[in-house]
């Protein structure tokens, strides 16, 4: 109930302004509630309870400065499960029912009930519910009048089940004569405000409480403006009996509309009406979260938790938790966590490793304390995992090997972890990038088997109490940018590897225990290129022991560095270099021995901190110095990498060579170009999949854009992670690169790295996202597409869909028609992106059903949503979504927005109904736009929206319909190009009706449509209000 005066009369922080907010139930998203001064709000719901535990929030929108959720009363009555079931189903099926819907309350009328100003409504103890009834005035002049007995004989029928009070049944309007009609109007107009209302659900009671009177024969209708709909004829019994309607099969248009109870030709008493209930009947979400991953996250937070916390109602449903991300498929799985800062303390429980597709961990800078917990290494799609800054301590467990092979980035920096690095290095895969374990007491020598995880780019070990000599080969990290091994307990030599690590720029070795320092690779590099800055480092070594350099010849550097004055520029520029090498204060930078005859080399190398200057001023015979390297040239490293590399290779093709030759022949009968990438092409081509590069996020991975050595560019679609093996994804994406059309975005190509790695190559769309031209209003757009190419985008999305249903055998179901994944190319064509990761139609039967609902929410069909069935009308339902968009400029659900027009698809039909369809185009169209066509793309959408299948027409009708507009040449073109069209993968022979119907002739396929569209279109009321959640 929202809300009491109170709110505003004693609550200051409401006073005098507005505040918005989401109210839900259990998992269901029932409205945006708007509070305004001295305006409360109630709301009556009737719900079935999922389980022992019912939830009520009221969730914050994402500006929080403006949405302060508030609420006065909150009234929770129980009912048995029949009380409003329907009248001749079983109790499992009434059940069913109302797990799959809630009734929202229009109005409950108690006809012929006191009407006494100063008397209380109806409600208990009369009501043991404690409804609340109001008793409508007679209007004047009406042909019935009020009745009110005071015997309860034949009354009492009820038990449990009673669904009317006594008090209520003893009052009756009832007709004055024989042909007395009994009329009352109900406003539905303040109940829709709050949400749409596709289905009404009327509950009458009827009982003959006269005595001596015979029982009435009586009929129902219901009256909406200028239509009827007649109902029923029945009647009346000596004993109560209840009378239910539901207006599944008609659309209320008007605000409000009349029930008429009337009698037939031969009734032999007057007509009466008892009581009445008239409630909305909307779809409820039925799922919760995964019970595993409801456990698992309760976990997770304590009690000592910041009071910011959300830890209310289900955590992803309607409205997910803000520190969770959620999984986009009933019923969902918790995706992400972060609870960074939020001063949760207690243990990391087990029941973290139950969340299977968990790929972000985020738990830093709170106060975590106990162990490691063995169990996140069974979540394989893990990602990034950061515990830094917590109070967690002990070894780190036992993994098992490659366990963790998903992980990116990994965090313990900051806790109190001891014990060795073995196991965790050897749970690790190549998809490690950023490693951080600082700041703790890990022990034993830097792992060897560092040296597999060759996508590594920063390391950070420091201030632990790792020992023993460096013994990693630097060279087989050649991602390596950034290595922090400094404040250990180190020795031996630094190794010469770290020169020829090709990427590593940052070294910080200090406060060691190194002995001996290995620069061979480092002065050939220099001498060869006459230059300090020849192999770019900065190597930080103050605060060892090191006695000791290995060089062909530090003193022939030292020979050199004598310049004219001449040289003076690059002098200076050597000077603020950002290559160097720190020795500071270790004993060789010490020993005068070797000092007397490398003045210079060693200033150079010995200072402590890179702004020092370590050129000499002017001598005393006005010699500038200077520097002169000399040239020399060595290549067997380079060779020695080279032959490294061509072994690795040659290892990882002969593993996977069965399977690649057999692709190989597969590709070879169908004329197709081998479309393998490698990882390293993708990967430089993308500048390390660089975050400047990014295109774009979707339910199957990230998009990033990509210029390949050729100078082409590309799209590429890093996927999410997947069990499916990496033979059978080939042979897919093989099979889904035959598939060539003007409208489909062309799979160029794919990359398998192991068993995990997976991406796409697509054509680079220079226009990107149809949603960033329709919804984009930031500072970076520049597209504004007008009607010409909304109109044509209309057709393009059309043909390709028909293509994927029609021209392929089997046929294809998208199942994910949305802005996001049409795509526009330079000239502003469609292009359907994510065609391929789709499920194909069954030959046998166009209908299949599924439990894993994917697609995005607001285009789902209300079969797909409730049941699962997967068909073509999934798609034709989606488009017809996508069309309203087009036309509006606007997403289909959009909450900011006046309730009225919140919903994108109710908006419409209303618009429709009252004839201002032209109301709904965009208004940055400022009227540039052909009427007809607007009127055809509405009038299309909304039959693509009907709820029932088979009333949806198909793609290649709806193809028919827009070219019907479309000029002649257009026309012939689609003709010519399916004549000529090469079908890579199913090689069907022409079929001309296919063709005709694209044409615009009266094909098999194509008469029927103008009839189905626009002769009798007809709106359906039960199509699905899905709303984010």
């Amino acid at each position: 109930m929202f809300p009491s005066q109170n709110l505003t009369l004693n609550g200051n922080a409401l006073s005098g302004i507005a505040t918005r907010f989401y109210f839900t139930v259990d998992s269901t998203y029932i409205t945006t509630i708007e509070l305004l001064p001295s305006m409360p709000q109630t709301i009556e719901l009737v719900v079935s309870s999922l389980d022992d535990k019912f939830y009520v929030c009221l969730v914050p929108l994402e500006d929080k400065k403006s949405s302060m959720p508030a609420i006065s009363t909150l009234e929770l009555r129980p009912f048995n499960p029949d009380t409003y079931g329907r009248t001749g189903q079983s109790t499992d099926k009434q059940h069913e029912i109302a797990r799959l819907s809630y009734l929202m309350l229009v109005d409950r009328l108690d006809f012929g009930g006191i009407l006494d100003n100063e008397s209380p409504p109806l409600r208990y103890p009369a009501d043991p519910f404690d409804r609340i009834w109001s008793s409508p005035r007679i209007p004047e002049g009406a042909e019935f009048d009020s009745y009110n007995s005071t015997e309860d004989a034949n009354l009492d029928y009820g038990g449990d089940n009673v669904r009317f009070p006594i008090a209520v049944m003893r009052s009756i309007w009832r007709g004055k004569k024989l042909s007395s009609i009994i009329n009352f109007d109900v406003d539905v107009k303040s109940a829709r405000a709050v949400r749409p209302l596709p289905t009404l659900w009327i509950q009458m009671l009827f009982s003959n409480v006269v005595h001596g009177d015979a029982n009435p024969d009586q009929t129902a209708v219901l009256i909406d403006g200028d239509q009827s709909w007649f109902w029923k004829l029945f009647k009346v019994p000596g004993s109560p009996g209840f009378f239910q309607l539901l207006s599944n099969d008609q659309v209320i248009r008007s605000d409000w509309f009349t029930l008429r109870i009337g009698p037939n030709g031969t009734t032999e008493a007057p007509v009466l009406l008892n009581a009445a209930e008239i409630h909305g009947e909307f779809a409820a979400v039925s799922v919760r979260t995964s019970k595993l991953d409801v456990d698992a996250v309760r976990k997770v937070y304590t009690e000592t938790a910041l009071s910011s916390v959300d830890t209310a109602g289900d955590p992803c449903l309607p409205v997910p938790w803000d520190w969770l991300v959620c999984s986009i498929e009933l019923p969902p799985t918790i995706t992400q966590i972060n609870l960074t800062g939020e001063g949760v303390s207690g243990v990391l429980p087990n029941e973290l490793g139950n969340l299977s597709q968990l790929t972000i961990l985020d738990l830093s800078e709170n106060n975590y304390s106990d162990s490691f917990p063995d169990s996140l290494g069974r979540i394989r799609t893990l990602r990034e995992l950061n515990l830094r800054h917590n109070k967690l301590s002990g070894e780190l467990p036992l993994f098992s090997p490659k366990s963790l092979d998903n992980l990116e980035m990994l965090s313990l920096s900051s806790n109190m972890f001891n014990g060795t690095l073995i196991s965790l290095m050897g749970a690790l895969d190549e998809s490690i990038q950023n490693l951080d374990l600082s700041n703790n007491k890990f022990v034993g020598p830097v792992p060897g088997n560092i040296e597999m995880l060759k996508n590594l780019e920063n390391l950070d070990m420091s201030n632990n109490q790792l020992s023993s000599e460096l013994a990693v080969n630097f060279t087989k990290l050649r991602n390596l940018k950034n290595l922090n091994l400094s404040l250990n307990n180190l020795n031996g030599t630094v190794p010469d590897s770290i020169w020829n690590s090709s990427n590593l720029q940052f070294v910080n070795l200090r406060n060691n225990s190194f002995v001996e320092l290995n620069l061979t690779t480092w002065y050939n590099k220099v001498a060869e290129n006459k230059s300090l800055d020849a192999r770019p480092i900065q190597l930080r070594l103050a605060g060892n022991q090191i006695h000791s350099i290995i060089s062909p010849s530090l003193q022939t550097l030292e020979s050199l560095i004598v310049a004219p004055p001449s040289l003076s520029k690059q002098l200076l520029s050597i000077q603020s270099s950002q290559t160097f090498i720190l020795l500071g204060d270790n004993p060789w930078c010490l020993n005068d021995t070797e000092g007397v005859n490398l003045k210079f080399i060693k200033k150079y190398m010995c200072r402590s901190d890179e702004h020092e200057n370590f050129w000499p001023s002017p001598s005393k015979d006005g010699v500038q110095t200077g520097v002169v390297i000399a040239v020399g040239v060595v290549s067997g490293i380079f060779v020695l990498l080279m032959s490294c590399l061509v072994i690795f290779f040659t290892w990882k093709m002969r593993r996977s060579s069965r399977e690649l030759q057999q692709l190989k022949e597969d590709l070879a009968k169908d004329n197709v170009k081998s479309p393998f990438f490698s990882y390293q092409e993708l990967k430089t081509a993308t500048n390390n999949f660089s975050s400047s590069n990014e295109l774009g996020k979707g339910g199957f991975g990230t998009v990033f854009k990509a210029v390949l050595a050729d100078g082409s560019v590309v799209a590429v679609k890093r996927l999410t992670p997947t069990k499916q093996s990496p033979s059978d994804f080939l042979k897919e994406m093989v099979n889904i690169m035959g598939i060539k059309h003007k409208h489909l975005i062309q799979l160029k190509g794919c990359c398998v790295k192991e068993n995990q790695e997976r991406m796409l190559i697509y054509e680079y769309a220079e226009n990107k996202s149809l949603a960033e031209a329709l919804f984009d209003s930031g500072p970076q757009c520049v597209t504004f597409l007008n009607w010409k190419q909304r109109y044509n985008i209309c057709l393009g999305i059309a043909r390709g869909l028909a293509y994927l249903h029609e021209g392929l055998q089997p046929g294809m179901i998208h199942r994910d028609i949305k802005p996001e994944n049409i795509l526009l190319d330079k000239n502003y064509n469609a292009k359907i992106a994510d065609f391929g990761l789709v499920r194909p139609a069954n030959d046998s039967n166009d209908t299949q059903f599924t439990m894993n609902i994917g697609g995005t929410r607001g285009y789902f069909s209300p079969e797909y949503a409730l049941e699962g069935v997967v068909s073509e009308k999934l798609d034709v339902y989606s488009f017809g979504v996508v069309l309203l968009e087009i036309v509006a400029g606007r997403r289909c659900i959009d909450l900011t927005l006046p309730q009225e027009q919140s919903i994108l698809r109710s908006w419409a039909i209303t618009l429709y109904t009252e004839g201002k369809v032209l109301n709904l185009v965009d208004k940055r169209l400022e009227g540039d736009y052909d009427e007809e066509e607007v009127l055809l793309v509405v009038n299309m959408a909304l039959s693509c929206l009907q709820a029932d299948p088979k009333k949806r027409a198909t793609m290649s009708q709806l193809v028919n319909e827009l070219l019907k507009n479309a000029n002649a040449s257009v026309a012939v073109d689609i003709v010519n190009e399916l004549k000529s069209q090469t079908v890579y993968l199913c090689s069907i022979p022409e079929d001309e009706h296919y063709v005709d119907t694209y044409a615009g002739s009266q094909g098999v396929q194509g008469e029927s449509v103008e009839l189905a569209l626009l002769s009798s279109f007809a709106i359906d009321s039960q199509v699905s209000d899905m709303v984010p959640r």
